[in-house]
């Protein structure tokens, strides 16, 4: 039986029968073939009833979820969406601290108050794991919380126990929320850790534009759990996307079904090769899964190379790697950089990346390993709810200077972007001492203007 892609379809049977077009976007009238608009035949995102809701179950059912939503603004969208749409203010959220931005905003909009499960970092190059089930269980006992959200996998790859992480919240009125923005394809092959689909998650999104390759910004919300209003749901997905979304997003969406089918294997492949290889070739090492302990496994598609045996740290690395080689990594840390094996990828680009590594060891390789130190930031104490600290007055304060100030927007290093404050949170000394640092590193550092200055709530 052939595969049906029916918001494609539908697509191309208008360009098919409109000769002439009288309406928006001009990029339909000036030759992109798929860049349309909400017309008759091609149905309404935010209230779909034909080709789009028909996709839409195609995908629920190609991912396992009960319902999926389209996303056009990113997993960002349908997170906040998600957490509109179950948490009431002053309701509480269980969550690692290695969340997505969208994950303040939902607390923004919402007035949910979050509470941060600890997450730990490994013993080797001190790479941060994932939520562990005794810590989440542990709080649990301590707090009623409405929604349970967490990141699996992690930007590194790393995915935590999510079997037992649900079996802990099955039969409470919690809802399980996964962003697994970045494990879409876990459940499309063995050879992957089991997806949130798989391990009874109410809620998840994948990002398909970073992994099944989607156009940016094509993301897709699923919905398998009666504890979810799925009206609620959209209403608040109809509010938080825009109003004119893009046809050539949607119909990647549509297209993912069929991309990659065949090529998880030989891209897993590709990828062991490269870690074997890094690890007897060159003077780096690949992170492996035993390193990572009992209870936590890994994307074999994601390559976090150590860079303890040369004398540049991770983000020197990878600007040689770019300024010099051609070669763009996805992530650098103090201690590694992390590149992402893709469906698509080529041999020859592999090779250039084991050439350059090969070079960089041989000019910088120092014979011994040198682990920067590096700890995962202390979380800062609630000093006021994030819905509250963002709509008070607001001042400017030196960072150097804020300590016992309560932040007023989101303060992270970039990349990977996990806030170091929060609307909310009372500004310590060990937080500015760690974000000086990595001022001083050269690492952007987001919601700190000209690399001094912080806003904070008005004393």
């Amino acid at each position: 039986m052939p595969v049906e892609y029916p918001l494609v379809k539908a697509i191309k049977r208008n360009r098919r029968k409109i000769k002439h077009r009288f309406h928006v976007p001009a990029s339909a009238v000036t030759g992109y073939n798929f860049e349309l608009t909400e017309l008759p035949g091609l149905d309404v995102l935010s209230c779909p009833g034909e080709a789009i809701k028909e996709a839409q179950q195609y995908a629920a059912g190609y991912f396992g979820s009960c319902e999926a939503y389209f996303l056009v603004n990113g997993s960002t969208a349908g997170i906040t969406a998600a957490i509109l749409s179950v948490c009431a203010r002053g309701e509480k959220v269980l969550l690692p601290r290695n969340i997505h931005g969208s994950v303040v905003a939902g607390l923004i909009f919402s007035g949910a108050e979050p509470v941060f499960v600890p997450v730990k970092n490994s013993n080797h190059a001190g790479i941060p794991l994932n939520v562990s089930p005794g810590e989440l269980e542990s709080i649990l006992k301590k707090e009623e919380c409405r929604m349970v959200l967490v990141t699996n996998p992690s930007y590194l790859g790393i995915s935590g126990d999510l079997t037992a992480l649900s079996s802990i919240v099955v039969g409470r009125e919690t809802v399980l929320m996964v962003d697994e923005a970045h494990g879409g394809h876990f459940c499309l092959s063995p050879v992957f850790p089991r997806g949130a689909s798989e391990e009874g998650a109410d809620l998840w999104v994948n990002s398909a534009h970073k992994t099944l390759g989607a156009l940016t910004p094509g993301a897709l919300l699923h919905v398998n759990s009666s504890k979810i209003n799925s009206n609620r749901l959209q209403f608040y997905l109809g509010l938080l996307q825009t109003s004119s979304p893009s046809y050539p997003v949607m119909a990647s969406l549509d297209l993912v079904r069929k991309k990659w089918n065949n090529e998880w294997e030989r891209v897993r492949e590709l990828a062991e090769r490269a870690r074997e290889r890094i690890n007897r070739e060159t003077g780096f090492s690949c992170l492996k899964e035993e390193d990572l302990g009992k209870g936590f496994q890994m994307d074999p598609l994601r390559l976090t190379i150590i860079t303890s045996k040369v004398t540049l740290d991770g983000y020197q690395v990878a600007h040689k790697l770019r300024e010099e080689m051609g070669i763009e990594v996805e992530l650098a840390g103090l201690n590694y950089i992390l590149v992402i094996f893709q469906p698509g990828l080529k041999k020859r680009a592999v090779e250039a990346l084991l050439k350059a590594l090969r070079l960089i060891s041989r000019r910088y390789h120092t014979g011994k390993e040198a682990l920067v130190p590096e700890e995962s930031p202390p979380v800062p104490s609630l000093g006021m709810l994030p819905s509250d600290a963002v709509k008070v007055p607001w001042e400017e304060a030196e960072l150097k200077k804020a300590a016992g100030k309560i932040a007023a927007n989101v303060v992270s290093v970039f990349p990977p972007g996990i806030p170091d404050l929060i609307p909310g949170e009372v500004i310590s000394p060990g937080i500015i001492d760690r974000l000086i640092e990595n001022i001083s590193r050269g690492a952007s550092c987001t919601g700190i203007k000209e690399g001094s200055m912080v806003n904070v709530v008005k004393s």
